[in-house]
């Protein structure tokens, strides 16, 4: 039986893939992100800062202490869909928060991983703890780690 930490990951997992399921063909949940949602912690002018309330438990062997997203307001793919002013914008928002101690990531519009087609960049705060032991199983997607 699946205890503790182990059982609350696997719960978030499973929460996860339902959200994934119930929003499959509806109109792009990013697109959506307004004053109003409770996820939007800061608005800029082409971008908003988002809890990503599906977060990261780890992260380069490091456990994550904090998991925002750096959404564009306007529904593109990739980066390379970005004007030349959402450029400038996310290139120094990106900086700032890497400058505060966050790792970002962003992948590609090609990975199979990516979730959601709107563009998102991860900004992820790593708590410095290196895990002893990682153990993934893809099926049933699970995740242990010491």
């Amino acid at each position: 039986m699946l205890r503790g930490p182990i059982t609350r990951r696997r719960q978030n997992q499973r929460r996860y893939h339902l959200h994934l399921k119930k929003v499959e063909g509806q109109d792009c949940e990013f697109c959506k992100f307004g004053s109003g949602s409770s996820q939007v912690r800061e608005t800029f002018h082409y971008f908003r800062l988002v809890e990503n309330i599906f977060g990261y438990d780890i992260w380069d062997g490091l456990g994550v202490s904090e998991h925002l997203m750096l959404v564009p307001k306007r529904h593109v793919t990739g980066l390379h869909k970005f004007t030349k002013n959402e450029s400038e914008e996310y290139m120094k928002l990106t900086a700032h928060f890497e400058e505060l101690g966050y790792s970002v990531y962003s992948r590609s519009t090609a990975n199979i991983s990516k979730s959601v087609a709107h563009q998102h960049t991860h900004l992820l705060r790593l708590d410095d703890k290196h895990k002893k032991a990682l153990l993934f199983i893809r099926k049933p997607h699970l995740v242990v780690y010491f």
